[in-house]
This record gives C-alpha cells, sequence and structure tokens, in this order.
C-alpha cells in the first residue's frame, strides 16, 4: 500500500525489513512494531499521518510517528476536515468506544459498547460527528453535535447485519446511509 497526501506534498508506505513492520513518511522510516494495521490515514492537509502499531499485545495509535495511546485492538479512522483531530474506534477491556484526539490528549470518547460496526467520521464541514457502536442484537447510529458535543440524535436498528454507506446532503444537515 503506498498513498500520497491530497496536497502531493508527502508519500506513505508499509514495509517490513527483517521481520519488523514500519512505515516509512517522505524517506522516513518510523518505529518498528510487530505488525501495522492496513489503515493509514492522511489529514486532509497533507500534514498528519496516522496508523495503529502493534507490540507486545497492545496497539499503539500513531500520529506523525508519534504513540498517542495504547489500547487492545482498534484503528485510525478519519481526520476532521481542518486536520486537527483524529477520529478512530478502539477496543478497551472487551468494550468497543470511539474516541477523537488532538494528536495530544483525547478529546472525546463515546459510551462503551460491545462491537463497533461502523468507522467514525466527521461531515465535511466538521460539525457533525457521525459513528456506530451496539451488541450482537442492536446496532445504534450516534449523531454527535461536535461544536457541542451532545448527541442530537440515536438510532436503534434490531437484527440488521450490513453497514452501508454514509452521504452527507450539500448542506451538511442531513445525513443518508444504509443498514
Amino acid at each position: 500500500q503506498i498513498l500520497f497526501s491530497a496536497n502531493g506534498q508527502k508519500v506513505v508506505y508499509k514495509a517490513i525489513k527483517q521481520g519488523r513492520h514500519f512505515v516509512v513518511v517522505n524517506d522516513k522510516a518510523g518505529k518498528f512494531y510487530e505488525a501495522i494495521n492496513d489503515l493509514i490515514v492522511f489529514s486532509p492537509d497533507g500534514k498528519k499521518v496516522a496508523y495503529d502499531g502493534k507490540r507486545g499485545g497492545k496497539e499503539y495509535l500513531v500520529i506523525d510517528g508519534k504513540e498517542v495511546m495504547s489500547y487492545d485492538n482498534g484503528d485510525a479512522s478519519a481526520f476532521s476536515p481542518d486536520s486537527r483531530l483524529l477520529a478512530y474506534e478502539m477496543k478497551d477491556k472487551e468494550k468497543w468506544f470511539v474516541v477523537v484526539h488532538d494528536g495530544e490528549k483525547e478529546v472525546y470518547r463515546s459510551p462503551a459498547y460491545p462491537r463497533s460496526f461502523r468507522s467514525p467520521l466527521f461531515s465535511p464541514d466538521g460539525r457533525l460527528f457521525f459513528y456506530e457502536l451496539g451488541d450482537d442484537n442492536n446496532r445504534i447510529v450516534f449523531f454527535l453535535d461536535w461544536l457541542t458535543k451532545k448527541i442530537i440524535k440515536e438510532r436503534l436498528y434490531a437484527d440488521f447485519t450490513m453497514a452501508g454507506k454514509v452521504s452527507f446532503s450539500s448542506n451538511y444537515l442531513r445525513v443518508i446511509y444504509e443498514a
């Protein structure tokens, strides 16, 4: 997997040397890990890179080469449109939740649920934050007003197994998604 940033200024790829995995950004190699998750994310402005590295039974969220959190399982998912925040889903002690991190500290943590079904994402204007958690029988889609950090809508779905695409209206006030 080789990726270019949206502005074309950076290139990133995963590499393996003597069984040790690492990420290379513009010819600069990062820390070694036992494994690197497939999802590597560039910020919209092309300045930041995020990924998950596995070592010693833990996963580490890595933003620009810095390990900012450790947990049992997870995936870096999406940067906010202004590139300041990274949303990701993580598992710790048998519970899944969604976290938003600013590179220095955690700025939001969702309630914990037994399962995570869909990677979190921000609306293109950054005002709405969308994620999906639940258990084996129910899925709950959450809509969070990012400015107030308050849940503005929860939608419960029972007994469905397919998580589909998400699309925002042109004014970003409405969301449509497959269930």
